[in-house]
């Protein structure tokens, strides 16, 4: 039996570790015999109206339009944090992460090997995230290995990150290397049966190899 590769998992914007992890229920119990979880809160929390403390990676200027924003405030210090919990609580072998921490996800792969940072992931699961548009990190992606196994998985019906825009990430990240999954839903990680068979056969051509 292959070994279970510990993972470290990203939420999204307006989330926390236990709210992702409370989400993910299904989702864990379909790789938890792949995977060992270890679920993450970002440092920046977000003042709203909500019963509960949720948090941001980051902060877009401007905010009107994520898409187009020429700084991410706050996202120096998050990969910062990444660094920290690898150094008190890794290493980790994969990281993972949805919406606005599968953003940083990508950021922090094309910055591993910067001399500032010392974390050395082996894969990464990306779901419902999108380039970053801000010129310094979106500068990062062009130093991803060509070797280093990616997932990317999005939904044609999501309506808050629209198809095409993940398509862009999965674009940038090396073909012979990258294995996309398509879904017919929206802004989560699916667990249908053909999803499920999209994760093992990833892990198993990608991961499983030894």
């Amino acid at each position: 039996m292959a070994k279970k590769r510990e993972v470290l998992l990203l939420h999204g914007y307006r989330q926390s570790g236990d709210i992702l992890q409370s989400k993910l229920k299904t989702w864990c119990r379909v790789m938890k015999t792949h995977f060992t979880f270890t679920f993450i809160t970002a440092p920046h929390i977000l003042h709203t109206n909500d019963d509960f403390d949720v948090y941001k990676w980051f902060n877009s200027v401007p905010e009107e339009d994520y898409f187009s924003a020429n700084e991410y405030e706050g996202a120096e210090e998050s990969i910062a944090y990444i660094q920290q919990v690898w150094d008190e609580q890794g290493p980790f072998d994969g990281l993972i992460g949805f919406s606005q921490g599968g953003i940083l996800a990508s950021m922090v792969i094309g910055a591993q090997g910067l001399p500032e940072y010392s974390f050395d992931f082996k894969f990464a699961m990306i779901f419902s995230a999108f380039v970053t548009p801000v010129p310094k990190y979106r500068e990062w992606l062009n130093h991803i290995p060509e070797q280093f196994p990616t997932f990317h998985c999005y939904g044609r019906g999501d309506t808050l990150i629209e198809s095409f825009r993940s398509q862009e990430l999965v674009d940038l990240f090396p073909e012979n290397h990258t294995y996309v999954h398509i879904h017919d839903g929206g802004h989560y990680l699916p667990t249908k049966a053909d999803s499920k068979q999209a994760y093992r056969d990833w892990i198993n051509n990608n991961l499983n190899k030894d």
